[in-house]
């Protein structure tokens, strides 16, 4: 009785490892990717502030500045909001492997249990 006990604490304890890796690696992958993400973001805003001001002054006729930073704004929310969608899409990836694993943990808990409970009865 003891040796089972015992033997299914290991069981539990190394399912419990092997799942905080999983999700260790999901988070890792996640962060990357928003991070790359993110990164990628920075870049498109600085490069767009500088062509920006660049061509700003060069321009000769004030009034063509607010047509210029109105497209410089239309193009900057088209890409944040691509950013945001691939955020999400890359958070949603990572949601869908946490709940295989605890799908795929509570289908072992009740496996167990059920046998366990018939033996009893």
């Amino acid at each position: 009785m003891q040796n089972d006990i015992m033997d299914n604490i290991q069981k539990m304890t190394q399912a419990t490892m092997d799942n905080l890796k999983k999700i260790s690696e999901t988070n890792i992958r996640a962060s990357e990717k928003l991070m790359q993400e993110m990164t990628d973001l920075t870049t498109t805003v600085l490069e767009a502030a500088t062509e920006g001001a660049e061509d700003m002054a060069e321009t000769k006729n004030y009034s063509d500045i607010p047509s210029m930073q109105a497209k410089m704004s239309k193009d900057l929310s088209k890409k944040v909001m691509d950013t945001a969608r691939t955020s999400a899409d890359i958070l949603a990836d990572a949601g869908k492997v946490y709940a295989g694993l605890f799908e795929a943990g509570m289908k072992e808990a009740s496996n167990k249990a059920t046998p366990k409970a018939r033996k009893s009865a």
